[in-house]
């Protein structure tokens, strides 16, 4: 949720209300509503394509990529056992195209093909 300020800038609050203190999470002020809206949200998960594309938007060249270790939370926390075994077996599937949507990590080795002038 975005807010504006007196000040003119404006305040990114979480989308839930914390249950302990009754309001919402303060997670930065900007001095524009579309910077606000570029804040990552934790909630979103990262999709390849868009880490891939983010990338190039910095002068990055993917050079090759991968996924690996699903890790599920809060069972990793809940039961650690459970989870390791769910990732044991879960391990083939991450050479699918499909993988980082399942929940594995996305890893990837990038090279900075240009550098930007200050």
């Amino acid at each position: 949720m975005i807010r504006k300020l007196a000040s003119g800038e404006y305040r990114l609050y979480s989308r839930k209300v914390n249950p302990k203190t009754g309001r919402r999470r303060n997670l930065g002020t900007y001095k524009t509503c579309a910077a606000a809206e570029k804040h990552p949200n934790p909630a979103r998960p990262c999709l390849p394509w868009a880490l891939d594309r983010q990338l190039a938007g910095l002068g990055m060249r993917k050079i090759e990529s991968q996924a690996c270790n699903f890790i599920f939370f809060p069972l990793k926390e809940l039961h650690e056992r459970a989870c390791d075994a769910l990732n044991r077996a879960l391990t083939p599937l991450s050479r699918l195209a499909i993988a980082p949507l399942l929940g594995a990590q996305y890893v990837v080795k990038a090279q900075k093909t240009a550098w930007r002038s200050a």
